[in-house]
């Protein structure tokens, strides 16, 4: 059964992760499905805008459909990753997402703002929930957030996060925030390896109270920043 995103969060806050998973075919939609209903978890769809043009965006709600008819106990969302202007507004018309995210983080801080406005406005219209996206800065290192020389996991930069919390501070409207947060976040795999990767919680935590201080006093509760940690 596809529910709306924020559904699930609002179970879910407090108490249990949502896993969110990306696919691209019937291979891993079968495996997907296949792998909550065993473990009888709620999940989350995500297709990216690349997916949707790999797979075409038809198959892909053709293949979701009917696992949702052979699968009847599933639970899920089907979610927009990193979308554009234009993929958010094609998703949210079409009846089939659950909600979409507005990845406007290579424009200026300001230019995002206005752009994750105007998603949201058609968005909550049709009753879907929206993600935004902040990139970190880019430091002397070449990594988003970790200075030059930084270990893993060490002292990263706030910029990108003050950023993340600034956008659902109120000023653009939308349900949850992302900003990388790991020591692996838009690192080439073959850097991977080379120190241990690391999940800096307490910058998760940072962000969502710098977001609640912004705005959350005027929502419930539940509706507090839902932290999109990725790595």
């Amino acid at each position: 059964m596809i529910v709306p995103t924020s559904n699930l969060f609002k179970l879910a806050y407090g108490k249990y992760a949502i896993g969110a998973y990306n696919i691209n075919n019937l291979e891993q939609a079968l495996g997907l499905f296949k792998g909550c209903i065993d473990s009888q978890a709620p999940f989350i769809i995500q297709l990216s805008k690349g997916a949707r043009k790999y797979a075409d965006k038809g198959m892909l709600e053709v293949i979701i459909r009917k696992a949702e008819e052979i699968f009847a106990d599933a639970v899920f969302a089907v979610h927009l990753d990193h979308g554009d202007e234009a993929t958010c507004y094609d998703s949210i018309e079409s009846g089939f997402y659950s909600s979409v995210m507005i990845d406007a983080s290579h424009e200026p801080f300001e230019e995002n703002v206005a752009i994750t406005k105007r998603v949201v406005e058609h968005a909550h219209a049709k009753g879907l929930s929206v993600e935004a996206y902040q990139r970190g800065r880019r430091t002397r290192g070449g990594r988003r957030g970790v200075p030059a020389g930084g270990a893993a996991g060490g002292n990263q930069d706030q910029h990108g996060h003050r950023r993340a919390a600034s956008l659902d501070s109120g000023t653009s409207g939308v349900f949850s925030a992302t900003t990388p947060n790991s020591s692996t976040s838009d690192l080439p795999a073959k850097s991977l390896w080379r120190s241990t990767p690391s999940l800096s919680l307490a910058r998760a935590k940072n962000l969502r109270q710098r977001a609640s201080y912004h705005s959350f006093a005027r929502r419930s509760p539940e509706n507090s920043l839902l932290c999109t940690v990725t790595g």
